[in-house]
């Protein structure tokens, strides 16, 4: 599979830069690794081969490993998830306008685009809570802290620097080192538990009279928020998406809850497939979560309040 398709090529690079990209189909159509396409077809619209030396074979191998380092079994966060909000992503910086309005440099751009590939990279399918409760392995390594953005990140950093796919190898010391703090800075930042107090920090940001945006700090902020918009961004998209998404994270969930009985413990709210409303607990996070998120993020910018729009129809 590391040959690409020149149809599905051509076809993804033609659809990459537009909203409501038909990723479930693309995974289907090329066997299950849809990030060598969105990966291969970024790389090659910003010509980073050449800038960051890059060598098409080295690129070929970190895509490859960075797709079998997500888990196929999980029903959500797998390897389309990532390719989904990689392909996302770039649409934000790209046609939504962010890399013009924030004036984001190569590098920055290249680290964002980076911190989707990997951003749930070897999720177990079970979140944070579930890991402390069971004194999993990697809470234990962790001291239950993003247990799960902390590994995401480590294993992510494992792949980069495997002599065959390290796609970082070009880069002077000091971008690299750029590159590493804001690709950690950014996957730390999807941990749902530091949610609001990013969000709030984000308003914060925009509405102060002189918004300092040459800050790295700040620049860093604005691309976390962008990425935790392209990770629950299937709340977003067209109705028939959407719901296939809300199927796979219902399953997901439930997964964990039968799990959760199995260790005799409590089953987590909106797991338990015996009682849960799909349909409530999703407009619930629609509401509480995404919809506030959404708001924030297209009053800044916007070149994407298509994103806005789709919570409010989805709702």
């Amino acid at each position: 599979s590391t040959s690409l398709n020149e149809t599905h090529f051509s076809t993804t690079m033609e659809k990459i830069t537009t909203w409501n990209f038909e990723i479930l189909a693309l995974a289907e159509a090329v066997d299950g690794f849809p990030m060598m396409y969105i990966g291969y077809c970024i790389f090659r619209y910003f010509d980073w081969f050449n800038k960051f030396n890059i060598r098409e074979d080295t690129l070929r191998s970190f895509l490859l490993n960075v797709e079998s380092g997500y888990r196929k079994e999980n029903s959500y966060h797998n390897n389309t998830h990532a390719a989904d909000v990689t392909q996302t992503l770039f649409y934000f910086l790209t046609t939504g306008g962010m890399i013009e309005q924030h004036k984001f440099t190569s590098l920055e751009i290249f680290s964002a685009i980076i911190s989707a590939m990997l951003h749930d990279i070897d999720h177990p399918g079970r979140n944070n809570a579930f890991l402390v409760n069971t004194a999993n392995p990697l809470a234990l390594l962790y001291n239950d802290e993003s247990v799960l953005e902390n590994h995401h990140c480590a294993t992510g950093f494992a792949q980069i620097t495997r002599e065959e796919s390290n796609i970082l190898k070009g880069l002077p010391k000091e971008e690299y080192i750029q590159v590493r703090k804001q690709v950690i800075s950014l996957i730390l930042g999807t941990d749902f538990a530091k949610h609001f107090s990013i969000l709030a920090n984000f308003k914060d940001l925009m509405c102060s009279e002189d918004v300092d945006m040459e800050s790295r700090e700040n620049r860093t902020l604005v691309l976390k928020v962008a990425l935790k918009c392209a990770d629950i961004s299937h709340t977003t998209k067209a109705q028939h998406l959407h719901l296939a998404w809300t199927d796979r994270v219902s399953e997901e969930f439930f997964c964990q809850g039968d799990d959760e009985k199995k260790h005799g413990l409590s089953i987590s709210p909106g797991m338990n497939r015996e009682e849960v409303n799909v349909c409530k607990s999703q407009v619930g996070f629609l509401n509480f979560l995404a919809l506030p998120l959404y708001q924030e993020f297209a009053r800044s910018n916007p070149g994407c309040e298509v994103s806005l729009k789709g919570v409010q129809r989805n709702l």
